[in-house]
């Protein structure tokens, strides 16, 4: 509750009314919901991921930076060479995080706060920015589903169990009781042709999978404190809500987190909203855009001709030339004969004197 209260202090009197009574607020809130809006309005905000090395890039360090720059997540790719002159703020952000070469580091969007850090080649480039895990939440999100709740596992399988129970009621009751936004005609119109419902999910995620340890990491250190089984609603383009972890994961701060992702939005600023963007290589924009409308077949006026009775044997273009062929032997065959007998006569009448 007191994170609602500070997101609302911090949104104004706009996004408070939208939660409550729509009130003079229209310019500044639409009844398109939070979920929906995040998704199809608030594109993922970039991570800055550091090459840190010493010296010349060798073959495989230059590699693992195309494979940054060439994954199309949200990203943007720098270099510190510790063999040269650091400028001020890498120099400070060297000595903070005592980065040493070679390595990468992700820092969260628009901070110095380290998100994941792992070594500078080619596989920990694409563990940085896909994972199974996240093109599952990628699916779901881009089949209709208001929020996966990935559940971060604390290793204690009875708790984690427990957690997951909880949740899954919770989610259950929330998709029968919680009532989306009624369409305003003042509203933005949607983008896409996704369906506009309340559907919750879960996904657990293992602290020990090593293809998950980048994304594991993102949500880890997204907050301090977060210890145990942790649940974290992601939504939109990969952004992820507050997590909620021990006693904070409750019958009340999941009805709140729900709340919110399902209420109206108050199309602010994405950076005036709660929540953490994630690493994520989806192709968002592509899985948003409609199938193109494909027109049926004209009615057709006339009744179709039936089928052509099938053409005797030799009546067919082969036939006819075969015919045309013979023809034309036999007609040379009788004009040869014919001259032949002209000939014989002329010759029988010179002989005769005539």
């Amino acid at each position: 509750m007191v994170r609602l209260l500070l997101v609302a202090l911090l949104l104004g009197p706009p996004a408070v009314a939208a939660g409550s009574v729509a009130g003079p607020a229209r310019e500044t809130v639409c009844n398109i919901p939070v979920f929906r809006y995040a998704l199809e309005r608030w594109p993922a905000a970039p991570y800055d991921v550091v090459a840190v090395h010493r010296g010349s890039l060798s073959d495989a360090e230059i590699a693992a930076l195309t494979v940054l720059r060439q994954s199309g997540a949200n990203l943007e790719v720098d270099r510190i060479n510790l063999a040269e002159p650091i400028a001020a703020p890498r120099k400070d952000l060297v000595r903070r995080l005592r980065l040493d070469a070679p390595g990468l580091v992700a820092l969260y969007p628009g901070t110095q706060t380290e998100a994941w850090r792992g070594p500078l080649d080619t596989a920990a480039a694409r563990a940085l920015v896909d994972s199974p895990a996240r093109r599952e939440v990628a699916r779901r999100i881009l089949g209709g589903q208001s929020g996966v709740w990935i559940l971060l596992e604390s290793g204690e399988k009875g708790k984690d169990d427990a957690a997951e129970a909880l949740l899954g009621k919770e989610l259950r009751s929330l998709e029968q009781s919680l009532q989306l936004p009624a369409h305003h005609p003042d509203d933005p119109p949607l983008l896409s042709d996704l369906p506009v419902a309340v559907s919750f999910s879960i996904l657990r995620l293992s602290r020990s999978d090593p293809a998950e340890q980048p994304l594991v990491s993102m949500l880890a250190k997204s907050e301090l404190g977060l210890e145990g089984t942790v649940a974290f609603p992601v939504f939109g383009r990969g952004r992820a809500l507050w997590g909620l972890a021990g006693a904070g994961l409750n019958a009340q701060t999941i009805a709140e987190s729900g709340e919110f992702l399902t209420g109206a939005c108050s199309c602010e600023a994405k950076e005036f909203n709660p929540g953490v963007d994630l690493l994520f290589a989806a192709d968002w924009e592509a899985g948003l855009s409609a199938a193109p409308d494909v027109p049926g077949l004209p009615v057709p006026v006339l009744q179709p001709r039936p089928p052509e009775a099938a053409p005797p044997p030799g009546s067919g273009p082969e036939g006819a030339g075969l015919f045309l062929w013979i023809a034309l032997l036999v007609a040379g065959a009788l004009v040869a004969v014919s001259g032949r007998r002209i000939l014989a006569l002329t010759r029988h009448d010179r002989s005769s004197g005539f």
